[in-house]
Parts: structure tokens; C-alpha cells; sequence
């Protein structure tokens, strides 16, 4: 696998973040979760609503997960910018249960994967 290395300028960030609300709100979210909660894809993609959302459908302040590589345990924080972009997401989609997949696949109740090609 090549390096990757993050985007650092703001200016770019934001033309991302614009690209991507563009073409869905699930899509922008998924970019603003990446750059703001320090997780790695694999733990993002696993992520299910009853992680980041209480039983009434509110964005908590804080979530703990387990880590896919490592097993560890890590509390992130949740701010104002993601909790805007899940709410807008979580008014979108309709029939979904809080122990369904954020970024479910297309063709099942599974969730999307990182790579394009099984």
C-alpha cells in the first residue's frame, strides 16, 4: 500500500467537504467523521447509529468503541460539525433501527467496505 498523507489546508478541506455534501449527505459525513474523530476507516465503516445516537435519536457528546486492529479501547468526541452532519443525515434516511450500519451497503443490510472489489 503507497503512503497516505492527510489534507492539512483548510481551503482544501473545505472544497472536499463541498464535493462531497454534493453528492450526498452520507458521503459528507463519512469525510467529516475521518477528519474529525481520529479513526481509522475500518472502525468508521463498523460504526452502527446506537454508537453515536441515544434511543431517542439524539447525538451524544461521546462515544466508546472498540478498535478492529488494535482491540483497545477509544472514547472519542463528537463536536458541533459532526453532530450537524449526522443529524441532517439521520432526518434523510427513514425505517432505520439504532443497530443499523451509518454507512450501509446498497445491496444488503451490511455495511459499505473499504475496497471497491471483494
Amino acid at each position: 500500500m503507497k503512503t497516505v498523507e492527510p489534507l492539512r489546508d483548510p481551503k482544501l478541506i473545505k472544497k472536499m467537504r463541498t464535493l462531497l455534501k454534493g453528492q450526498s449527505t452520507r458521503n459528507e459525513l463519512l469525510f467529516v467523521l475521518g477528519i474529525n474523530v481520529g479513526l481509522r476507516i475500518s472502525d468508521i465503516l463498523k460504526l452502527k447509529f446506537s454508537v453515536l445516537v441515544d434511543p431517542e435519536w439524539n447525538v451524544k457528546d461521546s462515544c466508546l468503541i472498540s478498535e478492529k486492529k488494535t482491540g483497545k479501547t477509544k472514547k472519542f468526541y463528537i463536536g458541533h460539525i459532526v453532530q450537524k452532519v449526522l443529524e441532517s443525515y439521520i432526518k434523510e434516511i427513514r425505517n432505520v433501527s439504532l443497530d443499523s450500519y451509518i454507512f450501509k451497503s446498497r445491496k444488503g443490510e451490511n455495511n459499505i467496505r473499504r475496497n471497491r472489489y471483494p
